[in-house]
């Protein structure tokens, strides 16, 4: 995928001196951005009887010019799953691997400022989904790690 979004936006921010005290708010009206994004995906999956495997795999490069920010993320998604007989009922387990780094830099007014984040992080994934007919599922997946937790619920049609 190859993509570009263009934006502008209003934006407040508070910023204090640690030493004095003051707090200072500065304003920017109108702030245009311009953002390139790149992205390739893949998804690998097997079944043999009632199991089943999948790895998807997605890597996207984000870079927003006007702000100096950038994003770089690979996500890896391992499950295994049993389809439990003719019921329309699966279950899966698995995980979810994401490495990101983001960095900030710019300038707003007369502050210049810098800022890199970064993860590498494992979390542990287990879920279920059901077949109501040819045409509609549901599934629900929950999802449990060091630095993320939730939860996905999808209801789906094939056409």
């Amino acid at each position: 995928m190859i993509g570009k979004a263009v934006t502008s936006s209003d934006i407040a921010i508070g910023i204090s001196d640690f030493s004095n005290g003051n707090l200072e708010r500065l304003e920017i009206n109108g702030m245009a951005t311009s953002s390139t994004i790149t992205a390739v995906g893949t998804t690998l999956a097997y079944g043999h009887k009632q199991f089943f495997t999948t790895v998807d795999a997605q890597y996207v490069s984000t870079s927003v010019s006007g702000v100096g920010v950038s994003l770089d993320a690979l996500v890896v998604t391992p499950l295994i799953g049993l389809n439990i007989g003719d019921s329309g009922w699966r279950i899966v387990v698995g995980g979810q691997y994401q490495d990101y780094q983001r960095q900030l830099k710019g300038q707003l007014g007369d502050i210049r400022f810098s800022a890199k984040q970064t993860s590498s992080r494992w979390s542990t994934m287990v879920g279920m989904q059901k077949a109501f007919t040819d045409n509609w599922e549901a599934s629900l997946m929950a999802q449990s790690g060091k630095t993320r937790e939730g939860f996905t619920f999808m209801l789906g049609k094939r056409f």
